[in-house]
Formats: C-alpha cells, structure tokens, sequence
C-alpha cells in the first residue's frame, strides 16, 4: 500500500509542497533537464504567477551601450573603418615567402600584401585617434553633454557643432576655453547690435529699451490679420509654443537684461567694475533703487562695487578765458554718445571733438600706467599736442576725475 502524498509545504516561507518536488524530480528523470513544459505536465495542478518584480521608472540603457561602448575592453561594437580586417584576415605570412631566390626582390603578390598591412595599420591608427579625441573630451559621458547642450540656445548650439572639428586638435580645457570665447563673443556682438538699435532710436537706458521690445513684439502681435482661420493656426501655435521646452536666455539678453549683476571690486580682467571709472548717467537701477555700479548723491560719486563706499566730487569743466566753447551735438558729432556728460562739456570748453578726445584719453591712461598710475602735467600736455591752456584743462579734469593720479 503506497504512502500518502506528501501536501504540506516544507517551510512556510515555500510555496511549494513536498509532494510536487517529488513529482519535479520524477519528471527530471523521465524527461531529463530542460524539458520543463514535459515536466510541468507531469506535476500538474494550477498555481498562481509570481507577481513580477517592479520596474524601475527609468529603464534606460547605460551611456556605454548607448554608444554601442564596452568599458572592460576600451572598444566599441562597430568600430571606425570596421571592415579594414576584412582585407586581412585570410593573409599569411610564411618564412622565406616572397622572396625571390634567383633576384633577392620581392615577389609582385609580396609588394601588394605589404602594401595592404600598410593601409590597415593606417586604419588603425586612425581608429586610436578617434578613441583619443573621445575619452579626451569625455563624449561617452552622454547625460552630461545633453544637459550641457540644452542649457544653451540655439544659436549658440549651431555655433559650438562648427567649432567640433577643431576638438582633435586640442586638449579638453583648451577647446573649452576656445568654445566659450566664440560664445561670449558671439553674445556681445548682439547685445552690441542690440544696443546700437536703441541707440539710433535715441533710447537712453536698458529699462527702456526692455519696454521697447516688449511694445514691438506687441505691435508685431497686432499687425497679425485676424481671420476666423487666423485666430485657430494663431491660437495652435501658440499652443504649440507653450508645449515646447522653453528657451534657455542667451548670453546676449543678459548682457542688455535691465537688472545687471552687481560686479565685483576686481573683476577677472583686473579692471574695476566701472570701466576707466567712467560713470554713465544711462545706467540702469538694481533692485534697491540704486544705479549699477554707482549710486549719485548731489554732486558726488558713490562706487558701490568696491570694498567700500568712496566719494568723489563730479568733474566740472569750467570755460577757458577767450575761447568760446563748442556746441557739440549727434548731427555734428556722431561719436558723441561714447563719452560722459561731463565730458561732452569738457570738449565743447577746449573746442575738441569726440574721436580726437578718445585718443588723447587713451594715450593719457596708457602714459599713467607706465608711471603705477601717476603723470606729471608736463607730460599731458605733451600727450595732447594743443596749447597750454587746453592741455592743462584736460590733465586737471583727468585728476578729478580719479582716473590718473598728480606725480
């Protein structure tokens, strides 16, 4: 009489009972390891699934296989030139073949098999150079170049894949740094157009060309004809717009952007954050009400971007005994708006152009750096080629100014 079988589970952590392991092993042995479907008809019965293991919510491929890339060999599924072996592989070398043993020449089928490895041993160092270039400026690291490349615009992704074929050539920091200053020059080019515009349109400060666009772009709006079909592709559109990831800021728009970040007393560069401590009354307010870079009180001057608050009394060009001053306008005068307001009244007091008085200024400031920021009057005047009088008026308003110091 045969035993029962056995129906209670050996654990009660298994589901499985002892009765079916048995059948298992029976079913092992007729049908032989593999043949699990035979085997599962042996044992028989219905049993629930096991629920499937939760997937993770991002179920990507690495970077590595992304690139077809394996790391443990430092090689790649399809290589550069990935038939060169092809040519090759069915090429043998044997001792003594080749050689001719009546001349001592190469055979013409030895020439053509050398002149083969040649080609393939150029082929693969070619593929070493791009291996190079590509752990060099660390491309397999794929996230990290796509976020890179989203943070930028447009414009200056288009200028950045131009400059790509210069990447062999260069080490990563070098092609970086090359890179940035294509961008950041890209982007003061059109925050100069930008600001050339409003310029010729006689806008005077960053709010106001802000409002300007934003009142153009609202003009252009309206110039739209509104149709019934009109309002429907309009209203897709824009639709269409607000689905779309928005586009990161350029360079170009902060560099015109009305908030300006305050800068530092000693910017990158070594030039302090008002540039040959220029002030321009065009400049724009920050959040606490105050000008960038400076704040005006009466007649003075507080720098608000060094280590601490220095006054400094306007320069106030007062007119030369016997020389009627110059009425300086943009019609007689097109450099005009490159210089303060106090110094439009000095070249209208010394009869001085806008171009001329830049170059005196220039050659001035360099004249003083050679002297740690120091000239004597003597040497202005020298510097200026005009009469005493004039001379001696510029060199005192570049005293007053704080530009240069009295030797």
């Amino acid at each position: 009489m045969s035993a029962p079988p056995i129906s209670h589970p050996q654990s009660e952590s298994d589901a499985h009972t002892a009765h079916e392991e048995l059948l298992l092993l029976e079913g092992a042995e007729i049908y032989g390891l593999g043949s699990w479907a035979d085997i599962a008809d042996h044992i028989g019965g219905f049993r629930h699934k096991d629920e499937p293991k939760t997937k993770p919510t991002a179920s990507v491929p690495s970077c590595h296989e992304i690139q077809g890339y394996m790391p443990g060999r430092l090689e790649f599924e399809t290589e550069y030139a990935n038939e060169a072996e092809e040519a090759v592989q069915l090429m043998q070398f044997d001792p003594g073949d080749g050689l001719n043993p009546r001349t001592g020449e190469l055979e013409p089928e030895m020439e053509l098999k050398l002149t083969v490895m040649e080609v393939y041993n150029c082929r693969l160092t070619q593929r070493v150079d791009r291996k190079k270039v590509i752990f060099e400026h660390n491309l397999l690291d794929y996230r990290e170049n796509i976020k890179l490349e989203k943070k930028r615009t447009k414009e200056e992704r288009e200028l950045v894949n131009k400059t790509k074929s210069f990447a062999r050539m260069m080490n990563h920091a070098d092609y970086e740094a090359f890179s940035q200053g294509l961008i950041d020059e890209f982007n003061l080019r059109q925050a100069i157009a930008q600001l050339q515009e409003w310029r010729s349109l006689r806008i005077g400060d960053l709010r106001s060309g802000e409002k300007y666009e934003q009142e153009k772009s609202q003009r252009i709006q309206r110039a739209i004809p509104m149709g019934s079909m009109d309002r429907e592709r309009l209203a897709t559109s824009q639709r269409k717009a607000a689905a779309a990831a928005p586009e990161p800021p350029s360079g170009a728009a902060l560099l015109v952007a009305p908030e300006l970040p305050i800068r530092s007393a000693a910017s990158p560069n070594g030039t302090l954050g008002i540039p040959n401590g220029e002030v321009k009354q065009e400049a724009t307010t920050n959040g606490n009400g105050k000008v960038n870079g400076v704040t005006t009180n009466g007649g003075s001057i507080v720098v608000t971007n060094g280590p601490g608050p220095t006054t400094r009394q306007r320069a106030n060009p007062q007119p030369l005994s016997g020389v009627t001053p110059l009425q300086l306008t943009q019609d007689n005068a097109p450099d005009l708006h490159l210089l303060t307001p106090e110094e439009v009244k000095l070249c209208e007091v010394v009869r001085l152009q806008p171009k001329p008085y830049l170059m005196i200024k220039e050659q001035i400031l360099k004249e003083a750096l050679k002297g740690n920021g120091t000239l004597k009057k003597k040497q202005a005047k020298e510097i200026c080629r005009l009469d005493s009088q004039k001379g001696g008026r510029i060199f005192e308003f570049f005293i007053n100014s704080g530009w240069v110091g009295k030797a």
